[in-house]
C-alpha cells in the first residue's frame, strides 16, 4: 500500500483541501498586517510571525462570539442568527466596549449600502441590524466577513457615520 501513487495523491489532496479550508476560516494576511500598522506608531516594525499570531487570535475570537450567538438563537429554537444575537453575545461575554462599535458600525454600513436612515440609537432596537448568518450544528459561517469585504478599508474605521 505505500508504494500505491493512487493512494499518496488521494492523501496529498486531503492535505492540500485542509490547508485550504484553515486558510478560507482567517482574515487575508496582508489586511492584518494593514490593520496592524494603522493600530501602530508609524515607524514600528513586525515580523510575519507576528500577523501569523495576530490572525489566529482574530479568527479564534470570530469564533468564540459567533459560537455564543449561535447557542442564543440555538435556545430561542432559531436556525439563523441575527446581528443582534452577535451584539448579544458580545455583551454577555463582557465584550461591551466592541459590542458599541459594532453597534455604530453596523448602523453606518447599512446606512450606505441600503440608503436607510437609520440612526445609532436605533441600532439597539434591532433597527439596524437585519443582515442574518446561518446557524448550523456545531459551524456557523459568518458570511458578513467574506473576502470580498476583506480590502475594505472601513472595516477598521469605528468613527459615527455622518
Amino acid at each position: 500500500m505505500k508504494d500505491n501513487p493512487q493512494l499518496q495523491t488521494n492523501s496529498r489532496a486531503a492535505s492540500d483541501d485542509k490547508k485550504l479550508q484553515e486558510q478560507d476560516l482567517n482574515l487575508p494576511l496582508h489586511n492584518i498586517g494593514r490593520i496592524m500598522k494603522k493600530a501602530l506608531p508609524e515607524n514600528a516594525r513586525f515580523s510575519k510571525e507576528a500577523k501569523v499570531c495576530v490572525q489566529q487570535c482574530v479568527s479564534e475570537f470570530i469564533s468564540f462570539i459567533t459560537s455564543e450567538a449561535c447557542e442564543k438563537a440555538s435556545a430561542q429554537k432559531r436556525n439563523t442568527m441575527k446581528g443582534e444575537d452577535i451584539l448579544s453575545a458580545m455583551k454577555s461575554l463582557s465584550f461591551d466596549h466592541y459590542a458599541e462599535a459594532l453597534e455604530i458600525y453596523h448602523s453606518g454600513y447599512l446606512n450606505r449600502t441600503s440608503g436607510g436612515h437609520i440612526m445609532p440609537s436605533e441600532a439597539g432596537n434591532g433597527g439596524a441590524l437585519g443582515q442574518e448568518l446561518a446557524c448550523g450544528e456545531g459551524s456557523v459561517e459568518p458570511k458578513y466577513l467574506s473576502r470580498q469585504h476583506a480590502d475594505d478599508d472601513s472595516i477598521t474605521d469605528f468613527s459615527h457615520p455622518e
